[in-house]
């Protein structure tokens, strides 16, 4: 499994040459925004969209809930992937609506590689660290919970 270590490592890739930050190839999309309270801690929600292939492209998304600190540099308290169309191999992009505070929806958009005529739309709601829920109307899936994963969690 994607280690949150990882895709942090994935994303802030550092050039020593440029004295520059540097986002790896694989990541297609970032979209922050939000608000969520939890256990005396607060912040916001991110989504991390990496695509993987060349001629029939997937995707993998991560919901990362990043909490504030005092020193300014935010740190991610859990993720979670959600599968927002279940075991289907699809190519995706992403859109954060802001519901309430601690609670968003992340609404995906995308096509099966094999099928591009085959339209897919699935919503993905984000609540506390850890928690995602998949609602869709499309009909291929049907809605899933998914609980965090103790892994996950904050340490």
């Amino acid at each position: 499994m994607f280690k949150v270590g990882a895709l942090v490592g994935l994303l802030c890739l550092s050039s020593a040459s440029f004295g520059q930050g540097a986002v790896a190839p694989g990541v297609e999309a970032v979209v922050s925004g939000g608000y969520w309270e939890a256990n005396g801690r607060a912040g916001r929600y991110r989504v991390i969209v990496m695509n993987h292939g060349f001629e029939h492209v997937t995707s993998r998304a991560f919901v990362e809930w990043l909490a504030d600190s005092k020193d300014g540099e935010p740190s991610i308290i859990a993720t979670a992937e959600p599968k927002p169309f279940a075991d289907i191999p699809a190519s995706y992009t992403v859109q954060m609506k802001f519901i309430a505070k601690g609670k968003v929806q992340i609404i995906f958009s995308g096509v099966i590689p094999h099928q591009p005529t085959q339209k897919l739309r699935s919503v993905v709601l984000a609540e506390m660290p850890g928690q995602v829920t998949v609602m869709t109307a499309n009909p291929l899936v049907q809605p899933t919970r998914q609980k965090p994963r103790a892994a996950d969690q904050e340490r």
